[in-house]
């Protein structure tokens, strides 16, 4: 899958995937206000646009485990955590390097979110996309777009989300400061959503590659 990626440096190490991220606050009506379903067509509170890159073992590991689907089979390995600080374990707020191993307070109210496709169906082959655009000096030739939801009834409900991260592995760690499985990437949300009953949040990103 990685053959075709143009790199400006000799190193192969560092030919990055890029991450385009968008983070959907969405209003949940009264009637609506508690529930565990997903719902559809809800009025837009905000949206933030981000990017962010994963390199090195993150890159390798990722495209293991998320492309390695064959036909309509779809991957369930991978799964995207919330975190609640952009503090870092050292008392800094530096965006988050590839070398991190979990969230800085990850929420533990409820499992990890699966991702799914724009549709909320599990990802297979079909879901790949061809489009080649040039980032800082990088090309990418195809792209995906992952997603997760956590629904107006989430057990994380009373936190502000400042932080995401895809994970291998569904569970969460016991302590809030513990790593539980393989984390790819981190990205920090400068203006954290307060997630509320009254409000549905998806994660969304563009993997390009």
């Amino acid at each position: 899958m990685l053959d075709n990626v143009v790199n400006p440096t000799p190193n192969p190490q560092y030919i990055p995937v890029l991450c385009e991220w968008e983070i959907l606050e969405e209003e949940v009506p009264s009637q609506f206000q508690g529930s565990l379903e997903i719902l559809k067509g809800l009025k837009l509170v905000s949206k933030h646009k981000l990017e962010n890159i994963m390199v090195n073992t993150g890159r390798d590991t990722l495209f293991e485990f998320l492309l390695a689907m064959t036909g309509a089979t779809p991957s369930a390995m991978v799964y995207m955590g919330v975190g609640a600080s952009s503090v870092a374990d050292d008392g800094t707020t530096t965006n988050p390097l590839v070398t991190d191993t979990h969230l800085y307070y990850e929420l533990i109210g409820e499992q990890r979110k699966g991702i799914t496709n724009t549709n909320g169906i599990a990802l297979s082959t079909s879901d790949i996309n061809l489009q080649t655009i040039t980032v800082g000096g990088c090309t990418f030739y195809k792209y995906v777009v992952v997603q997760a939801i956590w629904p107006s009834g989430s057990l994380n409900n009373g936190n502000f989300f400042r932080s995401y991260a895809l994970f291998s592995t569904p569970s969460v760690p016991l302590t809030n400061g513990g790593t539980a499985g393989v984390m790819f990437n981190e990205l920090f949300d400068p203006a954290p959503i307060n997630k509320q009953p009254t409000n549905q949040i998806t994660a969304q990103m563009t993997l390009r590659f």
